[in-house]
């Protein structure tokens, strides 16, 4: 990316080049494209990317070879994958907020707020209840929160914490409001 726009320079404020810049990024980030051996990619993707963006030349092999199952959602375990940053990162940017303070989670928040990615069904409860650990460590179980909030969920379900932590919200909010 960093050769790209060093090409590209002040033509990347071009909105439909920084779309097809977006698509590219992302079709090798969720496509897992960049996780092995991929000099040849490296090699192929800015000159294909320069000719795709400035002479609208063919997509670059990047964007034809991406493929994203919805059911890989179900696979994504580990931060070391690519595509389970990229879902993370998305989250991120969606205004993701914390459930007990309501703290939108962004770059500052992250280390103040002592932001982790957490199960929604804790592992506690999810072991106690038969769950396999394929199922609960996949990212569709898990949810970017502080700590204090982690703490607060404890090992219960969803059923049991929330309630919790919408109490919690509400003695916050009669305290804030005398004030």
């Amino acid at each position: 990316m960093s050769a790209i726009l060093a090409v590209l320079g002040e033509k990347i404020n071009n909105l439909g080049y920084k779309k097809k810049l977006l698509q590219w990024f992302w079709c090798g980030v969720l496509g897992e494209l960049y996780g092995s051996a991929n000099e040849t990619r490296y090699a192929l993707d800015l000159p294909q990317m320069i000719d795709w963006i400035e002479n609208n030349k063919s997509e670059p092999k990047t964007i034809y070879d991406a493929n994203f199952s919805p059911s890989r959602l179900h696979t994504l375990r580990t931060r070391n994958s690519a595509a389970y940053k990229g879902v993370y990162a998305l989250l991120m940017k969606d205004e993701t907020k914390d459930w007990l303070s309501a703290t939108r989670i962004d770059f500052s928040t992250y280390f103040s707020e002592s932001i982790d990615i957490h199960h929604i069904f804790p592992v506690g409860w999810c072991e106690k209840n038969g769950i396999r650990k394929d199922d609960y460590n996949s990212i569709i179980n898990k949810i970017p929160l502080s700590g204090r909030t982690n703490r607060i969920v404890s090992g219960d379900a969803p059923s049991r914490y929330l309630s919790r932590l919408k109490k919690m919200l509400e003695l916050v909010m009669k305290n804030f409001n005398k004030y």
